[in-house]
């Protein structure tokens, strides 16, 4: 269907979107390293915090 679609102006880079957003997140990781690693980071504590950590684990953190 997306093929039957005429296009006006330049070409499309990518035929398909999915293609498109896949080499646009490589891109952003690449150049914004610090913070995918921090959000990464912060992701895994909030889930340890959330699904693992005991009390003696908080009373660490706190």
């Amino acid at each position: 269907m997306l093929s039957e679609i005429k296009h006006r102006g330049r070409p499309r880079k990518y035929d398909d979107p999915k293609e498109a957003q896949r080499v646009a997140n490589q891109r952003y990781r690449a150049r914004h390293r610090q913070q995918v690693n921090y959000l990464n980071d912060r992701n895994k504590t909030k889930q340890f915090i959330l699904k693992e950590a005991t009390k003696e684990d908080l009373i660490l953190v706190d």
